[in-house]
Parts: structure tokens; C-alpha cells; sequence
């Protein structure tokens, strides 16, 4: 390190994430695990199984030991989900939201039905679209059922 600086990890995360926007994944690596330790920011485990998912992904090996150890649940899981979508990163959103939606969580099955019918992270599949929404209708999820009966026959 020169002489005169000091460390700047709040810095540091800023161009960690730029690169790893560009798909990097060793640094994708890296900026999750600066989020899971709290490293230049909050520690945040939403953002670090995002870039964890994305470095593993792209095969990054030390990736799933990370991930494994912070013992997503549920809702961690359906944070990370929502950090990609608002990242507009909709093909990892739905891994999520889709792995959610398979414990039973309504909410990630309407998402995962709406995904599937704009075709989000996908091609548009309506039989998908149909599945999630009445898996998640089937729950009493109210928009699930509003949005199958303003679908009606259309997707039959």
C-alpha cells in the first residue's frame, strides 16, 4: 500500500460491483462475501447469496461452502430473490423465487406464475404460469386467484 492511504472497503465494494456487474466470478465471490461479513457495508445476506448464486453460476467452485454455511432459510432465500429483481437479473430472480415457491411459499408462486407468463428470466411458458398460480391460489393467495379469473380461458 502507498504511503498517505488508507483502506476504503465502502470504496473497494463500489468497483468490486462494478466488475462483477460485468460477470466476473471471482469478484462476485468476493463482493458476496464482503456483504455476508458486513465488510464496507451492512452485513446483508440477501446481496451475498446473490453474488454467491451468480458467481456459482458461472462455476465458481468456492462458492457453495460459502453459501451452504449461511444456512439461507426461507426467507433469506426469498430476499435474495428480490435483490435480483430489482437488479433486474430476472433468470436468477426466478432460481430463487422458484426454489421458494417448491417449500410452499404462495407469495414465491405468484411470482414465479407471473415470471413465467411476461417471460421474465424465461421464454413465456403458460403451462408453468398456470402451474405456480393456482399452486399458489390453491393457498388463498387473493392475486393469484384475481389474476386467474382475469386470465380466464385466455391461456387454456
Amino acid at each position: 500500500m502507498a504511503k498517505g492511504t488508507t483502506k476504503d472497503f465502502k470504496k473497494a465494494l463500489y468497483w468490486y460491483e462494478k466488475v462483477a456487474f460485468q460477470g466476473e466470478d471471482d469478484i462476485q465471490y468476493k463482493v458476496g462475501k464482503m456483504y455476508e461479513e458486513g465488510i464496507g457495508v451492512e452485513k446483508d445476506v440477501a446481496q451475498a447469496l446473490y453474488w454467491y448464486k451468480k458467481a456459482g453460476n458461472q462455476g465458481n467452485e468456492d462458492v457453495m461452502f460459502d453459501f451452504e454455511l449461511l444456512l439461507p432459510q426461507e426467507e433469506d432465500l426469498f430476499a435474495a430473490g428480490s435483490v435480483a429483481y430489482q437488479l433486474e437479473d430476472y433468470s436468477c430472480a426466478l432460481e430463487f423465487f422458484e426454489e421458494v415457491a417448491q417449500i410452499g411459499n404462495s407469495n414465491a408462486q405468484y411470482i414465479c406464475g407471473v415470471m413465467y407468463l411476461k417471460g421474465e428470466g424465461t421464454e413465456v411458458q403458460e403451462a408453468k404460469a398456470l402451474y405456480w398460480l393456482e399452486e399458489s391460489r390453491n393457498q388463498g393467495n387473493k392475486s393469484a386467484k384475481e389474476l386467474l379469473d382475469a386470465l380466464g380461458r385466455s391461456l387454456k
